[in-house]
């Protein structure tokens, strides 16, 4: 690989120097009271780059130094004037001296590493360190499902992804009293947002992670990183998924009680509608039955008006059949006595008229 290919590369990808100096700020609870403990012994940064680390040291007013490979990343740190030499990793720590360094970093170096050269090198750290002297290794997270399924594999030089728990059991292994997994670079909102989406738990985790593991011996180190060590760092995708599942589970509970009400509802609505139909039904018979009793006083009604005028029509066609059978003079004067205006005369026949 070229000397500027992965200088460009590491600028594109790295991100801005001064947002790495303010993510890598996260260590120096670890690191300063080890360093201001060991005034004496420098800080050793493992595949340096650009420096930023080195930069941050010196700005806190501490001894230190890096090494790397790669020419055109050291360019950068050396245009700072920082203590930086060309040289493998490894055999940089294979020429120092037992109990010589206060502190070793690297800082996204070790997935570029065999895993026997891992061990080499954690071993050797191991070596050189003070009494409760700092290993810090920072690398990509797997257990983000982005980096582990892809951001990782933008770097050509990469090897494959560590799990934390793996890194943390070599330096355990190789004699460290105590390791600490820090995850690292995940969005600060997981830890408050409401809720989260199944774009959180896929990528949401803490992209990268630090093992800090640290030597026996020096309580003057050891006990002021007690509060560092307890602390929680990250976020992993265990707890987003959980998270996430309750969420889901709330959302469902949620969703079910809704139905609930809403049957509980359409039940009352049921009821109701039954109700209303009873009643219609009760005042649909009352009304026929009114009908009918109307119907039956309408042709009562019929009835006796047809009788009222059935009576004198029937007298008009009796008088009138009279009229023709009697003659007009005949019943002229059957009239006149009728009412008592003419006297009746005794006649052969003694007929008299209605």
């Amino acid at each position: 690989m070229s000397d500027n290919f992965y200088r460009a590369f590491e600028d594109l990808h790295r991100g801005q120097r001064s947002d790495i100096i303010r993510r890598l700020q996260v260590y120096l609870p670890f690191v300063l009271p080890v360093a201001q403990a060991n005034p004496h012994a420098p800080c050793l940064d493992l595949g340096c780059g650009r420096g930023e680390w080195l930069q941050l040291l010196t700005e806190q007013n501490l001894n230190a130094s890096g090494v790397d490979l790669d020419a055109g990343m050291l360019a950068a740190a050396q245009a700072l004037g920082l203590q930086v030499r060309q040289t493998d990793a490894i055999e940089a720590l294979k020429d120092a001296a037992d109990g010589s360094i206060a502190v070793v970093t690297a800082f996204h170096l070790v997935e570029h590493l065999p895993f026997a050269s891992l061990q080499e090198l954690v071993t050797q750290a191991k070596r050189v360190l003070v009494p409760g002297g700092l290993l810090i290794m920072e690398t990509p997270n797997p257990d983000n499902l982005r980096v582990a399924t892809h951001n990782f594999y933008l770097d050509p030089s990469h090897l494959k992804p560590i799990p934390s728990l793996l890194l943390s059991m070599v330096s355990e292994y190789c004699g460290f009293a105590r390791t600490k997994i820090l995850g690292l670079q995940e969005s600060p909102a997981l830890r408050f947002q409401p809720e989260v989406d199944l774009q959180d738990v896929l990528a949401g985790a803490s992209p990268d992670y630090a093992v800090i593991a640290q030597t026996s011996g020096s309580s003057l180190a050891a006990e002021p990183l007690n509060a560092a060590f307890e602390r929680d760092y990250g976020i992993s995708t265990t707890e987003l998924a959980q998270s996430y599942t309750q969420q889901q589970i709330r959302t469902i509970k949620a969703l079910k009680s809704e139905i609930n009400d809403l049957r509980d509802l359409v039940h009352l609505e049921v009821n109701h509608l039954k109700q209303l139909q009873a009643q219609s039904a009760e005042q649909l018979a009352h009304a026929l039955g009114r009908t009918d009793l109307l119907e039956d006083q309408v042709r009562a009604l019929q009835r006796s008006v047809l009788l009222r005028l059935a009576r004198p029509l029937q007298w008009a066609a009796d008088q009138y059949l009279k009229l023709r059978q009697h003659g007009l003079k005949t019943r002229w004067l059957a009239l006149l006595r009728k009412f008592g205006w003419m006297k009746a005369k005794p006649g052969p026949t003694d007929h008299k008229p209605d």
